[in-house]
């Protein structure tokens, strides 16, 4: 009798909810051994530890969704299931344009029935709380700012017992938690970190500049997942259905690094191969200086969108004075 070991990832975190049922089962079976292990790797395959304490994340702004209608004007409009958060409390989402374009990226929260929370990175909650209104119409519902509540972020070391932990998946075990403003004040603001952190995780949270110049799957929106196959229409819907069932999306996200003194990378700015041929552009970039840089050197991290004839040799990037600048792939 040949003894059958089956692994099962499970995560320590909210956002990896493991089927008890299934334990239950392989307990009770002799043709089954469970073994325990994390489903994300540790923070950073760099070498570096992002932190260890709780940071507030404040530029991340949250805009209330409250009312009967509540649940289905977001299923309406945005590209996730929104009936999914009954089953867990938080989920990535988008608003897309009509031709598939993302315009936001940002997290949906549950509180409850009906009651939802919007977080918005990049402080974009007036922008998209404008869109939102222009399709309320009769609906009974109620949008406004959320000023009573924040976002606090975590390695996935530190836990928070005034917050509710998120159902939210990040590469790097990271954790978000929603807590009262009046709780988090204690907590230092690490934007920064954070943000650079996103993109090694290859999370396209949009600054405005980048919104409606990326295609959802070129942004890897299903990997998050922030988007639904399943569910009904919302704006850019078809392209979405198209491009995923022909397998037509012919890009792909890629995060990189650098080091230049006096540079300024933007979202947009372009990316060439070797012979100088335009192969994809900036999503975002975030600069930092470690203590390891000299004086004036700082350290970018940069999230990319590379067409698929990118080949595997050098790419450069083109800073806003015109200068090239060589980028160093980062693993995932």
């Amino acid at each position: 009798n040949c003894l059958c070991t089956q692994v099962l990832p499970v995560s320590v975190l909210a956002s990896e909810r493991f089927d008890r049922g299934v334990a239950d089962a392989a307990k009770r079976s002799s043709r089954f051994r469970l073994s325990w292990q994390p489903a994300w790797p540790p923070p950073f395959t760099t070498g570096e530890t992002l932190m260890t304490t709780l940071q507030r994340l404040d530029d991340i702004e949250l805009l209330d969704c409250v009312g009967a209608d509540a649940a289905a004007f977001l299923q309406s409009l945005l590209s996730n299931d929104v009936t999914e958060l009954e089953r867990v409390n938080a989920q990535w989402s988008a608003l897309l344009n009509a031709q598939g374009r993302a315009l936001i990226v940002f997290a949906l929260i549950r509180r409850g029935l009906n009651d939802y929370v919007l977080a918005l990175p990049h402080r974009r909650r007036d922008e998209l709380l404008q869109r939102l209104q222009r399709w309320q119409f009769r609906r009974k519902l109620r949008l406004a700012p959320n000023l009573t509540e924040c976002i606090v972020g975590s390695s996935g070391h530190a836990v928070i017992a005034a917050g509710s932990a998120l159902d939210l998946r990040f590469r790097s075990g990271r954790r978000w938690y929603l807590c009262p403003t009046a709780s988090a004040t204690e907590y230092p603001v690490s934007n920064a970190a954070w943000h650079r952190a996103d993109l090694i995780d290859a999370l396209p949270l949009l600054k405005p500049a980048a919104a409606e110049h990326h295609l959802a799957l070129a942004l890897a929106l299903d990997t998050l997942p922030a988007i639904s196959f399943t569910k009904g229409c919302y704006p850019g819907q078809e392209i979405v259905a198209r491009t995923h069932y022909l397998g037509r999306s012919k890009r792909h996200l890629a995060s990189f690094e650098m080091s230049a003194a006096d540079a300024d990378i933007v979202p947009n700015a372009p990316i060439f191969d070797l012979a100088k041929q335009t192969v994809g552009e900036v999503v975002d970039a975030v600069a930092d200086h470690p203590a390891d840089h000299p004086a004036g050197v700082h350290r970018w991290t940069l999230l990319g969108v590379l067409a698929e004839s990118a080949s595997d040799g050098p790419l450069t990037v083109l800073d806003s004075a015109g200068v090239h600048h060589p980028l160093d792939p980062l693993p995932g």
